[in-house]
Parts: structure tokens; C-alpha cells; sequence
């Protein structure tokens, strides 16, 4: 239930095009709301709805008001219910909003490195499914971006080296038959560079990165299948998202070697 409940929550946000930290708040307080509280299943959809409503008025400039959420869930729930809702979770959460999100520490990688549009774009969509699945719950926000954006590092990398290889190919089966083009170099390693306080902050934390990286993996190889796809698919195929759907993953299926190496993770975080 909490996955159609999170996927729903990522159509919520693109219809109404709020911010993506939004989304991450949202789902941050539907977590820290259920694990320590019971809600029941046909409530859920209501804490969903409330918990977009709260991050909206956090992070929106003109946020939906509580009418438009309680309209989105096709008036299952009426605004009366909403902002009663409201009213609990304020009281659980004593009035504390703030909270760190995967996507807070993405945007501070992200300018304190030399990341491309693609990796960037990749570390996003990573970063939005690991929202649909309790597994990632354990590991923090900061670890889940690192691994986020390892993850997209190394699959852009790989996409890159299929292309040269490819090309290579080509060059080759030219330079048999007119022997004067030449043949193009390998990609070299993936390397980004970082600065020296986020390197400090990751050091010591490598291996949690590397188990969170090799999860994606297997959740990126997962959405690529049709029949397992969710919305947050749909949503990172457009061009405004740089289609990065189109990556291949870097798992041809659940059993097969990834490229996702503990020395090519490590060599993106130690100098």
C-alpha cells in the first residue's frame, strides 16, 4: 500500500507542478507520521493527501489550498477532514517541519561538483525511487543521494563506453576497407570531482553507499520492465527530464554482474 501510496504522491506533485523537494518532505512526513502511529488502510490516502498539503505550504511559494487535496483524491476525503488531519500530524510533529531529505543533500552534491545534466537528471530519478520502497528507509538521506548519484555516475559512464565501443566498430570495419579513419579512443573511468568537504563527509561512510547502490541498481532494473513500471517512470521520460529513462540499466537482469564495483564507487569519493 505505501508504494501506490508514494507513486500517487509523485503524479500529485507533476499535475500540480510543486517542487520536487516538496515530494521528499511529503513523503518524509508520511514515514516519520507512520512509524509512530497506526493509521489504517482506508486512511492512508488521507495522510498522504495532508502530508502533501503540509510540505506545500513549507516549500510552495502559492501552495494548493486545502480544497485542492481534498478534490485530488476525487472527494473521498472532504477539506473538513483534511485539515483535521492537518491539525494531528502538527501536534505529533510538534510543529517541527524541517527535516533533511535525499533531495537537500543531492542539490548541495551537486553544486559542489562537476556532476553533467545527465547525472544529475539520473541522481534524480534514483532518488525518487527509493521513496516507493521501505528498504531504503534504512539507510539515511545523505547515503541514499551518495549512492544516488554513484549510481548515475556509472550509468552514464557505461551508456558513454557502449557508444564508443559501437563507434569503435565502426572505425574499425572502415579502416579495414579505406585504411584512413581512426579509431576512437576508450572512454576513461568514471571521475568526478568533489569538493573536499562532501569527500570528508562520505570517507567513512562507503560501504552503506555501496549497499545502497547496488539497490538501486536492482530497483532501476526493475522499472525498466513494463509490467512493474510506476509513474515516476513516466515522469523522468520526458525531455524536460532529459528522457534519462532511456539509460539502460547497469543490470541486465537480477543475477548478472553489475559494473556497479566497490572500487569504481570508491574511486568516485576518495582522492
Amino acid at each position: 500500500m505505501r508504494v501506490k501510496l508514494v507513486d500517487w504522491l509523485i503524479e500529485v506533485q507533476d499535475e500540480y507542478k510543486l517542487q520536487n523537494e516538496t515530494l521528499h518532505l511529503a513523503v518524509a512526513y508520511v514515514d516519520r507520521f507512520l512509524s509512530e502511529m497506526s493509521v489504517s488502510r482506508p486512511k492512508l490516502q488521507l495522510l498522504g493527501t495532508t502530508s502533501m498539503f503540509l510540505a506545500a505550504k513549507f516549500e510552495e511559494i502559492y501552495p494548493p489550498d486545502a480544497d485542492e487535496f481534498a478534490y485530488v483524491t476525487a472527494d473521498t476525503y472532504t477539506r473538513s477532514e483534511v485539515l483535521m488531519m492537518e491539525r494531528l500530524m502538527l501536534g505529533h510533529f510538534k510543529c517541527t517541519l524541517s527535516v533533511p531529505t535525499t533531495l537537500q543533500f543531492l542539490n548541495i552534491f551537486h553544486e559542489q561538483s562537476n556532476l553533467s545534466d545527465d547525472a544529475k537528471f539520473l541522481s534524480f530519478y534514483f532518488s525518487e525511487l527509493a521513496l516507493l520502497e521501505e528498504a531504503y528507509l534504512q539507510y539515511p538521506p545523505s547515503i541514499r543521494a551518495a549512492a544516488a548519484i554513484s549510481l548515475a555516475v556509472c550509468t552514464v559512464h557505461h551508456a558513454h563506453n557502449s557508444d564508443v565501443d559501437n563507434a569503435n566498430a565502426k572505425a574499425i570495419g572502415e579502416t579495414l576497407l579505406l585504411s584512413k579513419y581512426p579509431v576512437c579512443d576508450s572512454v576513461p573511468s568514471p571521475r568526478v570531482v568533489f569538493s573536499s568537504t562532501i569527500l570528508c563527509c562520505i570517507k567513512d561512510k562507503l560501504q552503506k553507499v555501496f549497499d545502497c547502490a547496488q539497490e538501486l541498481a536492482k530497483s532501476h532494473l526493475a522499472e525498466a520492465n513494463e509490467s512493474n513500471r510506476h509513474f515516476v517512470y513516466e515522469k523522468y521520460s520526458l525531455t524536460k527530464q532529459r528522457s534519462v529513462t532511456t539509460f539502460d540499466p547497469l543490470l541486465a537482469n537480477e543475477t548478472t554482474q553489475s559494473s556497479l564495483t566497490w572500487e569504481t564507487v570508491m574511486s568516485l569519493w576518495v582522492t
